[in-house]
């Protein structure tokens, strides 16, 4: 017996309706993906100008903390502050324009740029008193009604919102670190100055303005800057030091002025135990130099006067008024203690035969290693003969 085929039931159009329903969502999933990547995008752009406005902002905090830190007078400290805060400010906004979020020039408003002091625990202070340098900068950049317009969208007012307003944050400190060694690896040279100072007197110059005998010397727009060479007070608190740690040379000495320590010069410092300093024994004076100057020294330092070098500093083997000394030993055979590196740059003098004249800076050299246990914010160290690293972005 055979069977009746029965023929199955023919079905048109169901899928076309069907996509058409499903079209809908399906469209504002994809405006909603395509808006919602331009969001994430232009916040990246608009976070990038921010740490850029930030750290400009805080690196111009750097060479400021140390010349109000020597200022002799409330007056010149709040001069010297003021000015830091303004030139802070100024950086942030020209930094930030420099940069694009959606198509848009970053402008900042002054309402977002905030200096202020992180200290060392990592607590941030907007409005720190005006015996405290701040450190921090402080930025929030925006596209919105207030600053930039807010960011316009693809396909936002198919659902009742075609602008979004999109804000970011970044704050920038700036911080310091004390000296420890020089890498020998780098292939370049160190700008380390031949020569040393009594790292007492630093800090005493670095916290009262005042150099030994008591003088205060400010150059031309009243920062504050010390002779460190000659002083009439305590004879030989300042000397020529032995970069290759023997006996040099007036050319020696000339070409370490004008070239730097090389990489070889410095690999012996390392040999004979002189650096890094925190492995170098406190209370040994074992670094060759001379308590005495040579004429040719004190020009060729001279010739270079602008410019910033490292300079260290020594602890003194009789610290007394009465029995004042330097370093330890005699003639050829006289060695001093080094503790300690500083920034500084070197300034104009009326006898460029007889004087050195310094002023402290925030110079840092490309071979300069910092102690990691020793690194601060800027300002909160209690060590004088501290440098400040490159700022970066905190949290």
């Amino acid at each position: 017996m055979r069977r009746k085929l029965r023929s199955k039931t023919q079905r048109f159009g169901g899928i076309a309706p069907l996509a058409a329903m499903l079209m809908v969502p399906l469209l504002g999933m994809v405006a909603f993906s395509v808006d919602m990547g331009y969001i994430t995008e232009v916040k990246s752009e608009l976070q990038g100008a921010a740490d850029a406005a930030a750290l400009a902002g805080a690196q111009q905090l750097e060479k400021p903390y140390f010349l109000w830190s020597a200022a002799a007078t409330t007056t010149e400290k709040n001069s010297i502050r003021s000015a830091a805060i303004t030139s802070a400010t100024s950086a942030a906004k020209t930094i930030a324009s420099a940069n694009k979020a959606g198509s848009v020039n970053v402008t900042l408003n002054d309402a977002d740029i905030t200096v202020g002091y992180l200290d060392a625990s990592g607590t941030f202070n907007s409005s720190p008193a005006t015996t405290i340098f701040p450190n921090t900068v402080l930025i929030t950049a925006r596209r919105d009604s207030s600053a930039n317009g807010e960011l316009n969208l693809f396909f936002g007012a198919v659902f009742g919102k075609s602008t979004v307003p999109v804000t970011t944050t970044a704050r920038g400190t700036t911080y310091t670190g004390v000296i420890n060694s020089f890498n020998p690896n780098l292939n370049v040279s160190d700008h380390l100055l031949p020569m040393t100072y009594d790292a007492t007197f630093w800090g005493n110059f670095m916290s009262t303005g005042k150099d030994p005998d008591g003088n205060i010397t400010t150059d031309g727009s009243g920062q504050p800057e010390i002779q460190v060479y000659p002083s009439s007070k305590y004879d030989g608190n300042f000397g020529e030091l032995a970069l290759d740690n023997s006996h040099s040379g007036a050319s020696t000495i000339r070409g370490w002025i004008d070239n730097g320590l090389d990489p070889a010069g410095i690999q012996t410092l390392i040999s004979d135990n002189l650096i890094p300093v925190t492995s170098h024994n406190p209370n040994s004076w074992d670094w060759v130099g001379n308590p005495g100057f040579k004429a040719s020294t004190v020009s060729e330092v001279n010739t270079f006067t602008g410019s910033s070098f490292l300079m260290p500093l020594f602890k003194a083997y009789d610290s007394s008024s009465s029995g004042y000394q330097a370093g330890n030993g005699n003639g050829s055979h006289y060695y001093y203690n080094i503790v300690g590196f500083v920034a500084v740059k070197i300034m104009p003098v009326s006898d460029s035969n007889k004087q050195i004249v310094v002023q402290p800076t925030n110079y840092f050299d490309a071979t300069t290693i910092v102690d990691p246990t020793s690194i601060t914010p800027g300002g909160t160290s209690s060590s004088t003969s501290v440098v400040f690293i490159p700022a970066k972005l905190s949290k």
